[in-house]
């Protein structure tokens, strides 16, 4: 079913089929171009870290880069620990704050990147113009402090300076509760 859609729609991917059985669905990875009605070739993934933690980031990148900058050859036993310390790293919060941080982290890299700058490092003055998009669309001080958080996790994760401790992100996000934010409504006294 999954091949005849491919030729139906002439498309060029990728068909990555699973190895286990209960796989609910061959998941495709498409390509602009026409369709080769033939496998070229067929790579086997190793079993263990297919997906691996983190690679959104550029930590395992950004780990390796500064183990090598340390002055860790590559032929260095010490080097091959590096992946797994970029593993460790991102272990160092449960799997679903992980999840939500990155969720709020790739919000942060969309908007940012389509505007031309540069998502991990940030500079202060971008975030703060993120956040402020994000009061003009009356979100919740909930969901800035959500972003706030996702792009600290993200900076200090890959030993980037914090762009969320400068004072404009502060009073922007106060600004957002008086604006934004529900009045307190305190019951009485019984």
């Amino acid at each position: 079913m999954t091949i005849n859609k491919i030729i139906k729609d002439k498309a060029k991917c990728m068909l990555v089929i699973p190895e286990w059985k209960s796989a609910p669905y061959w998941p495709l990875l498409y390509k602009d171009g026409g369709f080769r009605d033939f496998i070229k070739e067929v790579i086997y993934l190793p079993r263990d870290n297919i997906i691996v933690k983190g690679t959104g980031l550029k930590l395992r990148q950004n780990v390796e880069n500064v183990v090598e900058s340390s002055g860790v050859g590559e032929n260095n036993v010490l080097r091959s620990l590096a992946g797994k310390m970029a593993l460790y790293i991102v272990d160092s919060k449960s799997e679903n704050t992980s999840k939500k941080y990155f969720a709020g982290f790739n919000r942060w890299k969309l908007f940012i990147n389509e505007h031309g700058f540069s998502d991990l490092p940030a500079e202060p003055v971008h975030v703060a113009l993120y956040l402020t998009f994000l009061i003009d669309k009356h979100s919740s001080p909930s969901v800035l402090q959500s972003a706030i958080y996702s792009i600290k996790w993200a900076h200090e994760l890959n030993g980037y300076i914090d762009p969320t401790s400068n004072s404009f992100i502060k009073f922007l996000l106060e600004s957002c509760k008086r604006r934004n934010g529900k009045p307190v409504v305190k019951k009485r006294p019984s």
